[in-house]
C-alpha cells in the first residue's frame, strides 16, 4: 500500500470495512434462508457462497474505483482496463458458447447454475472499466465548471 496516498488508503479501508459488513450480512441472510422449507437457491452451497463473495467484490470494485482508490497514482490504468475488457469478453463468450443457449443455461431446475456465475464474473470484469470511464467523465465535467 506504499504507492497509495493517504486519501486512497482511507477510502480502501473504509470500503473494505463496508464490504466486510456486507459479506457478513449476506452470509447471515443466506443462513436464514437455509432454514426455510426449500432453502437452496444455487446449484450447490459452494456456488451460493461464491455468488455472495462475487456480489461483495462487485460493490467493492465500484466504490473504490469511483472514489479513485482502486488504482495507485503510478499505475498504468489502461493496461488493466484492457485486460478487464478481454476477461469480460472471455467469460461472456463462455456463457454464450454453452449448448443450452444463453438465457436457458443460467438456471437449472429453478436454481442458479455455474453458468450464471460466469455471467457475474464477466460483469465484475466489465464494471471496472465502465466505472473508471464514468469517473473520468465526471472529473472532466467538473473541471469544465
Amino acid at each position: 500500500m506504499k504507492d497509495y496516498d493517504e486519501y486512497q488508503k482511507i477510502m480502501r479501508y473504509k470500503y473494505g470495512y463496508y464490504s466486510f459488513i456486507l459479506l457478513l450480512a449476506l452470509l447471515l441472510l443466506n443462513e436464514f434462508i437455509m432454514t426455510s422449507p426449500d432453502p437452496q437457491w444455487g446449484e450447490t452451497n459452494g456456488l451460493e457462497t461464491l455468488f455472495i463473495m462475487g456480489i461483495v467484490l462487485f460493490v467493492f470494485n465500484i466504490a473504490t474505483i469511483y472514489h479513485n482508490a482502486y488504482f495507485s497514482k503510478r499505475e498504468k490504468v489502461a493496461w488493466y482496463l484492457l485486460f478487464d475488457v478481454l476477461m469480460s469478453a472471455f467469460y461472456i463468450f463462455i456463457l454464450f458458447s454453452n449448448k443450452a443457449g444463453f438465457p436457458d443455461n443460467l438456471f437449472i431446475e429453478g436454481k442458479l447454475s455455474f453458468n450464471s456465475f460466469n455471467l457475474l464474473i464477466g460483469l465484475i470484469f466489465l464494471t471496472r472499466p465502465i466505472t473508471y470511464l464514468i469517473r473520468k467523465g465526471i472529473d472532466k465535467f467538473r473541471d469544465k465548471e
